[in-house]
Order: C-alpha cells, then sequence, then structure tokens
C-alpha cells in the first residue's frame, strides 16, 4: 500500500500584492478541489500578510506527482506573487518524487509516530 503524501510550504509575499496573492491562492484552492486523490489544500496568512503557508495532503505519490504537474499553469503567477523560504515533505518518498520537488530544497521528515482521525 502507498503512503499519503504531505507537505508544508513557506513563502513570503511580495510587498503590496498580498491582494493578488489571496486571489491567486483562492483559485488555486478551486483548481486542487477538482484533483482526484488531493485531500488537503489549504493556505495560511500571516496578520501581516507578509507570510503564507500551504498545508497539502495527497493520497499517494502517484496524486503528488499529478498535483505538481497541474501546478505549472500556476509557476509565472505564483512566483511572481510568493517566493518558497520553506518546503517540508511529511512522508518518505521515492526518489522520483524527491527530483520533481528538488527547485524547491525540501526538507524530508519520515513519520516518527502519532494518529490521524
Amino acid at each position: 500500500m502507498m503512503s499519503a503524501v504531505e507537505w508544508l510550504v513557506e513563502l513570503t509575499v511580495a510587498t503590496g500584492e498580498a491582494p493578488e496573492a489571496r486571489a491567486l491562492l483562492d483559485e488555486m484552492a478551486n483548481a486542487n478541489a477538482n484533483e482526484p486523490g488531493t485531500e488537503t489544500w489549504r493556505w495560511f496568512l500571516t496578520e501581516d500578510e507578509s507570510r503564507v503557508a500551504i498545508l497539502e495532503r495527497f493520497t499517494d505519490e502517484a496524486a503528488a506527482m499529478q498535483h505538481l504537474e497541474n501546478f505549472g499553469a500556476f509557476v509565472p503567477r505564483f512566483l511572481a506573487l510568493l517566493t518558497p523560504v520553506g518546503f517540508r515533505v511529511l512522508a518518505a518518498p521515492s526518489q522520483e518524487l524527491r527530483d520533481a520537488v528538488a527547485g524547491f530544497a525540501p526538507t524530508f521528515f519520515a513519520s516518527g509516530g502519532g494518529f490521524r482521525r
């Protein structure tokens, strides 16, 4: 059985671009809601609107890889508004997935225990 894949992406918002970043993130959330295998896609904004966190969870690596492919349509606007400063992968991914996210300079965390309901 393939394990779920989760990641937490941390980004800074370009100065003065919070309204545009919010609009883009809402658009992305709507698009991601239609992706089979995407269980969670939520974004959070600091009170001063200078940083964003995006929490994502996929049923398995295939769903994560499909999500990355779909993300390509948003990349130019995304990177114009948001700068990645952290990418934490909460899974023990294959080399293929590691290679696919390498551009984000990820940190990989293997499961240490706990539960999810």
